[in-house]
C-alpha cells in the first residue's frame, strides 16, 4: 500500500517533495486512534505540535490529528467560503478548506 501511494503522489503531485509517505496501513491502528498521527510524527522526528494533517473526514482524520496535538485542516468540498477556522466539540480549533489552493494561499 505505501508504495501504491508513494507513485500515486508522484504522478500527480511530481514537483513535491515528500521525504516519506505513510498510511494507516503500516500501523497497529486504526484512524482515528491518536498513536497512529504521533508514529507518523516520531516518524518524522518531529513533535506533532509542528505537524500538520490534511484530511476529508471530521472523525478519522480531523479528530486524530486533533487528539495528537497537530494542525488539522478539513477538505470540504461543498463548503461555502474557500476557508475558514471551525471548532470541534472540544473548541478545538481546526481549519476547513473547500479546495486545496486556498490552504497553499493560507500557508503563504
Amino acid at each position: 500500500m505505501r508504495r501504491g501511494l508513494s507513485l500515486a503522489l508522484k504522478r500527480w503531485l511530481p514537483d513535491a517533495d515528500f521525504e516519506f509517505v505513510l498510511t494507516s496501513a503500516d500501523f497497529i491502528f486504526p484512524k482515528p486512534h491518536k498513536e497512529l498521527f504521533v508514529s507518523a510524527a516520531n516518524s518524522a522526528h518531529l513533535s506533532p505540535s509542528v505537524c500538520w494533517y490534511c484530511g476529508d473526514s471530521p472523525f478519522a482524520d480531523i479528530k486524530g490529528a486533533l487528539d495528537a496535538g497537530m494542525h488539522a485542516v478539513l477538505l470540504d468540498k461543498t463548503a461555502d467560503r474557500e476557508i475558514q477556522l471551525c471548532r470541534d466539540e472540544k473548541q478545538r480549533e481546526f481549519l476547513k478548506v473547500n479546495n486545496w489552493s486556498a490552504l497553499k494561499k493560507y500557508l503563504h
